[in-house]
This record gives C-alpha cells, structure tokens and sequence, in this order.
C-alpha cells in the first residue's frame, strides 16, 4: 500500500510538561484536503503515553496511507 513516511519532531518551549498521548496528527492529501489513514506497524507505534519536559523534545515515526498518484 502506498504511504508517506517522515519523523514527527515536538519541541518542548512552553514552560511546562506537555503530554503526547494528547496530541493527535492527521495526514491529508489533495485539494479537498482527504484524509489518510495513520499506519500503526512496521514500528510505527502512534505517539508515546509520555510527558515531555519543559526544554526538551521528541521524534516519533509517522506514515500515513496515501493514493499512488498523490
């Protein structure tokens, strides 16, 4: 299945904790903004249940289905 692979990288500069699992990402494609479908395997896991710290950051693998000819 055609998809698009990239790292997802959250910079912490807020003063305080963030926690990701309360995050969410979207993958859309084409002018009317379709959506794709997050993948979850071959090591790609979703976000971590963490909180990230005041000053730090974090870099999660990400792929989303897409069309072949998007």
């Amino acid at each position: 299945m055609p998809h698009a692979k990239f790292t997802i990288k959250i910079n912490n500069n807020s003063g305080s904790k963030i926690d990701a699992s309360q995050m969410s990402v979207s993958c859309a494609y084409g002018d009317e903004g379709k959506g794709g479908e997050a993948i979850y395997d071959d090591g790609f896991d979703g976000l971590p249940g963490i909180r990230i710290l005041d000053g730090r950051s974090l870099s999660v693998p990400w792929a989303c289905e897409l069309p072949k000819n998007e």
